[in-house]
């Protein structure tokens, strides 16, 4: 099975968008309630109602992080290179999961700072799975991008022989096929030519007859 080099980097571009609409990260306070914030949310900003943590805590807004936007828009345009010419799409597709990646790693610390100072009102911020898989998803798309600009498709085997075959693999038995016996071909004898009679010549038959 083969794949064009351009589907499977836009396919793994589109597999990191779809992260951001999971939760990134959940905002609880101990005892209490706790609330789930996407990637997207992050990116434009939410707002988070304090009755959903606790009765004394007030409401909190999370504001437009950048960072989420930069590398949101990362994965985006990263689809759009896939689609370029060989050399220029590697090239860009290879700096799109770069600044992803750095973008995430930012936004994660700036998040740690934030969740610092609301240590007081006990509000605790936990990354959620859709985060660290956004993360590894820029990582494993730049190993990709890489491996694939010395080929032009990849083609999906088994990289090491396995000592057994597969079912597929097992080829049926077919029993063994008895020896085709030779039919005796008969001589035909050779065609007898017909005798050649001497035929005498007419005055000497004629002499005789009288």
């Amino acid at each position: 099975m083969r794949l064009p080099v351009p589907h499977i980097r836009a396919g793994l571009f589109g597999i990191i968008i779809l992260f951001f609409f999971l939760p990134f990260i959940v905002v609880s306070c101990p005892g209490y309630g706790q609330a789930q914030v996407s990637g997207i949310q992050l990116a434009v900003g939410t707002g988070i109602r304090g009755s959903q943590l606790s009765t004394v805590t007030s409401d909190q807004y999370i504001p437009p992080q950048e960072f989420a936007i930069v590398a949101m828009i990362s994965a985006i345009v990263g689809i759009a290179f896939s689609y370029l010419k060989k050399k220029p799409a590697a090239i860009l597709c290879a700096l799109a999961a770069v600044s992803g990646s750095v973008f995430m790693f930012l936004l994660k610390g700036k998040i740690e700072i934030e969740a610092a100072k609301k240590a007081a009102d006990q509000l605790v911020v936990r990354f959620l799975p859709a985060f660290w898989l956004a993360l590894i998803g820029f990582i494993v798309v730049l190993g990709v991008v890489i491996a694939l600009s010395f080929s032009e498709k990849l083609k999906f085997k088994f990289p090491v022989k396995l000592p057994l075959k597969l079912p597929w693999q097992k080829k049926r038995a077919s029993a063994p096929r008895k020896p085709a016996r030779k039919r005796a071909v008969k001589k035909s004898a050779p065609a007898r030519r017909p005798k050649k009679t001497a035929r005498r010549p007419a005055k000497k038959a004629q002499q005789r007859r009288k």
